[in-house]
């Protein structure tokens, strides 16, 4: 007799009721249901039978991203400034999803995920630290929490995307959209000035702050002599 579940061909024999001498089978074919989903990432490499560890692989390669992604472009923000860093994980999100979902193998799957989770992760980290920066203290745990309804949005709209669409290469084409909405929305970003001054750039940090200053309807007369203020304390600070 053969007896099947989601992953794996059993042979065996029924004795009172019990199944003996139970061996796997390696499977050659499958045959998919799909009714409710067209196409899955399971059903596109076959990921079943003794291919099944490979889901888990692809998640845990995704985790790796995240690591890697929130223990060096941290340090390349800091040295390099948020804005630049924020483009590149930008670029390389949008890239690395086009790729995925053109993908022609699972390892070209996997690897493409893996840049995704560190563009995506970088950008992520590298936004907040810029919000928090130019907001002031008042209003930072407002707009903190703010940010984190995105989280949220991300966990309830993809299930219904799925459903919408069924099909996963559609789906990986649909939510790289809110990474090609972050690079076109790029261009209006501010550097952070607090990056600026404590690199003691005071003339790229003057133009932010009157910007800002400007849009928020304040006239800040003695800025320069306050941002040379702020200059010279760093410098007391780090010396």
């Amino acid at each position: 007799y053969k007896f099947f579940n989601q992953s794996n061909i059993y042979k065996g024999e029924i004795e009172n009721n019990n199944v003996t001498n139970k061996e796997i089978e390696t499977c050659d074919s499958w045959e998919y249901d799909h009714s409710f989903y067209a196409s899955t990432v399971v059903t596109e490499w076959n990921l079943v039978c003794d291919k099944e560890w490979l889901i888990s692989m692809s998640k845990s390669i995704f985790v790796v991203g995240n690591i890697i992604s929130a223990t060096l472009l941290s340090y390349f923000a800091d040295k390099f400034g948020r804005k630049p860093i924020i483009l590149i994980c930008s670029i390389l999100s949008i890239v690395s999803a086009i790729t995925c979902a053109f993908a022609s193998s699972f390892i070209m799957f996997a690897v493409a995920r893996l840049f995704i989770a560190v563009g995506v992760t970088g950008a992520d980290i590298i936004a907040f630290v810029l919000l928090m920066e130019i907001i002031g203290p008042e209003r930072r745990a407002f707009y903190g929490i703010g940010v984190n309804f995105g989280w949220i949005s991300g966990y309830f709209i993809p299930p219904g995307i799925a459903w919408l669409l069924r099909d996963w290469f559609w789906m990986q084409i649909v939510l790289t959209m809110p990474c090609i909405i972050l690079l076109l929305l790029w261009w209006l970003l501010p550097e952070s000035p607090r990056w600026l001054l404590s690199h003691r750039k005071k003339e790229a940090a003057l133009k932010v702050l009157s910007r800002a200053a400007k849009m928020n309807g304040f006239h800040c007369p003695k800025l320069d002599a306050k941002l040379e203020e702020i200059i010279s304390k760093t410098n007391k600070v780090q010396s």
